[in-house]
């Protein structure tokens, strides 16, 4: 009963083959957690389409901003977890992650500026179209170099927290 107890000692050994065993279910995890091409394309669709809305008028913008901002990145997200079996938060980057999410961020708020002023500003009507179309195209290039990041920093056990 006493190696039941909490704070028992164990041998060196004992403890060396329970941390090798927490590493390699983590990697086998991590293996698991491989992101596919249609979460990337769908994120990038959807979050284009709810900026662009905004040049198409009516009730689009309110709609499509619902739809491509919270309801189908958080359904893609759900999908990839369903189909790898693993849930990857991608709302909370790893340290690796930090940066290129940082750039992206910043590039799609100064397109999503410059198409408002240039939209509402200058009354260029499809500017917001064009500042979708650029957000398709960032998002396309930099979600998979973010999530590449950050399974790389979850490979090296660097979580970030």
């Amino acid at each position: 009963m006493e190696s039941m107890e909490q704070g028992a000692a164990h041998t060196p050994e004992e403890a060396r083959r329970a941390l090798d065993e927490v590493s390699v279910t983590r990697d086998r995890l991590v293996e698991r957690a491989a992101v596919p091409w249609w979460y990337h394309a769908g994120t990038a669709l959807s979050l284009g389409l709810a900026i662009s809305s905004f040049s198409m008028g009516g009730d689009l913008p309110s709609t499509l901003v619902l739809v491509g901002f919270i309801l189908v990145p958080f359904a893609l997200s759900w999908l990839v977890g369903k189909q790898t079996g693993v849930g990857l938060d991608f709302y909370r980057t790893t340290p690796s992650a930090v940066a290129p999410a940082g750039k992206y961020m910043g590039a799609c708020t100064v397109v999503v500026i410059v198409g408002a002023v240039l939209q509402w500003g200058f009354d260029l009507s499809w500017a917001m179209v064009a500042a979708g179309v650029a957000v398709f195209g960032l998002t396309l290039i930099h979600s998979p170099r973010i999530v590449a990041a950050m399974l790389e920093d979850l490979r090296a056990g660097r979580t970030g927290r």
